[in-house]
């Protein structure tokens, strides 16, 4: 009788996708232990490159649509439709930071008009939409998004505002529009958001997320402003305080105005993409998980795909081991109490560009080699104390 095991892991950041990775992993476990029944199952938990993951995963095909990248040029956005009608939209492939040059970097040039677009495609297709907010390259509180989609900003004298964050102040009334309404009739729309910070504040999208799209020290304070101007205004539509939602400064603001113009659910990235793929159902009958991600650290604790991975294992009582790239020092006591198996990579966290790729994945093939014959020479079952 085989040895029945699901591989499950997220992407490794700046190498690997998660179904590269998946691939590496049940490369490595044949090569030492032949007779395995495996099942790839390569996952993310919101950010970049989680649709492209779980599309694959559910045997889901993609479609394309033209869109206006975060600097307002066309490109071409893809989104992806499983069998049961589900569509799966990656905010990054619209509005992600990948798009736009490192020189040019600037929230307060930057817009989600081109996620709005690739939403409404979306929706013309399925009435159940489920998208990924991580990797954005704004902080324009989903302002873009809401216009592409029709809403409208008004100012004191009933003239629509239509720049970017440094204008938002200007903002008196906020008109979401026929489009929103009907989309909040009939679409079902959640969120994976990787996050769980506010909008505002000490954690809030301008502080915490400005700097990693572009946005000078100086120019924080006046990204704080908007979003608090424009937070109080959406509150006030929603008929609840969207600041203050977890997730509503996930993708600089994003998470604010899909709950408040289209009734979003914001989801943990990681739940929701397990319970897309069925992941409990895979369990009964299985005799071990492999997961992994680029980095295994304190972090991984506070709710990333791994641990969620190993959470749901232990329900039904299967050994989960887990192949990082790079695993922070000092951690591994820590995490030996989440983990069986713990074979971390190292040179993975390590390697960078296309060269890396090659790289990366020839050590995670050896990382999965090690841990099939540590599991078949019979060292200890489990790390846990």
């Amino acid at each position: 009788m085989s040895i029945r095991i699901i591989v499950a892991p997220d992407s490794y950041k700046g190498t690997l996708t998660a179904a590269e990775a998946a691939t590496a992993i049940e490369e490595g476990l044949r090569a030492t232990w032949p007779r395995i029944d495996v099942e790839t199952v390569p996952l993310g938990d919101g950010g970049d490159g989680t649709v492209e993951a779980l599309n694959a995963a559910l045997d889901g095909r993609w479609f394309e649509a033209e869109v206006r990248d975060p600097l307002g040029a066309p490109v071409l956005a893809r989104y992806g439709l499983l069998p049961d009608g589900t569509a799966l939209v990656d905010m990054a492939s619209a509005s992600g930071l990948i798009l736009v040059p490192e020189n040019r970097r600037n929230p307060y040039c930057t817009s989600t008009y081109g996620t709005g677009q690739l939403l409404l495609a979306a929706g013309d297709r399925s009435h159940h939409v489920v998208m990924g907010i991580g990797g954005s390259a704004t902080v324009d509180c989903g302002v873009g998004m809401a216009r592409a989609m029709g809403a409208r900003f008004l100012d004191a004298q009933g003239e629509e505002v239509r720049g970017g964050p440094g204008e938002f102040p200007r903002i008196r009334e906020v008109d979401f529009g026929e489009t929103a309404r009907l989309w909040r009739r009939e679409v079902r729309l959640e969120i994976m958001s990787d996050v769980d910070n506010p909008l505002v504040g000490s954690r809030g999208a301008a502080r915490v997320f400005g700097p990693q799209k572009g946005a000078r020290p100086e120019d924080v304070p006046g990204l704080e402003r908007a979003l608090s101007h424009l937070g109080e205004l959406l509150s006030i539509e929603a008929d609840r305080d969207v600041r203050k939602i977890p997730g509503a400064g996930a993708a600089g603001g994003m998470g604010a105005m899909l709950v408040a113009m289209l009734g979003a659910r914001l989801l943990p990235g990681a739940e929701l993409a397990l319970d897309l793929v069925r992941f409990d159902e895979r369990l009964p009958g299985c005799d071990l998980v492999v997961t992994g991600e680029g980095r295994l650290d304190a972090q991984t604790l506070s709710g990333k795909l791994p641990l969620v991975v190993a959470q749901r294992a232990r329900r039904w009582d299967v050994p989960v081991a887990v192949l990082p790239g790079s695993l922070e020092p000092g951690s591994q006591a820590q995490l030996a109490e989440r983990f069986d198996y713990i074979e971390p990579c190292f040179e993975v966290g390590k390697c960078e560009g296309s060269p890396g790729r090659v790289r990366a994945r020839v050590a995670l093939v050896a990382a999965s080699s090690r841990l099939a014959t540590r599991i078949r020479g019979g060292e200890a079952h489990s790390t846990r104390r």
